[in-house]
C-alpha cells in the first residue's frame, strides 16, 4: 500500500509535464528535481542512488525502452 501511495503522489507531481519521461536521462532529471524539493528526504541513500543511476547512464547513454514497451501510449 505504501508503494501505491508513493506512485500516486509521483503521478500528481508529474501532472503538467508534457509527458512521462521516456529515457533514463529524463528520469534522472525528474529524480534530481524532486530531490531538490525534498521529495526523497526520508531516503537517506537517495544521493548515492542518484549518483549510481547517473554513472550507469554515462556507461550506457542510449537506453530507450524496447519496441512495444507501451503499445497504448501516444507517440
Amino acid at each position: 500500500m505504501r508503494l501505491r501511495a508513493r506512485l500516486e503522489r509521483l503521478a500528481v507531481a508529474l501532472q503538467g509535464d508534457v509527458g512521462l519521461p521516456v529515457t533514463d536521462a529524463a528520469w534522472a532529471a525528474v529524480f534530481e528535481r524532486f530531490g531538490a524539493t525534498g521529495w526523497f528526504a526520508g531516503e537517506p541513500d537517495f544521493q548515492r542512488a542518484l549518483a549510481a543511476y547517473r554513472a550507469a547512464i554515462v556507461a550506457n547513454p542510449e537506453t530507450f525502452p524496447p519496441p512495444g514497451f507501451e503499445p497504448n501510449r501516444a507517440a
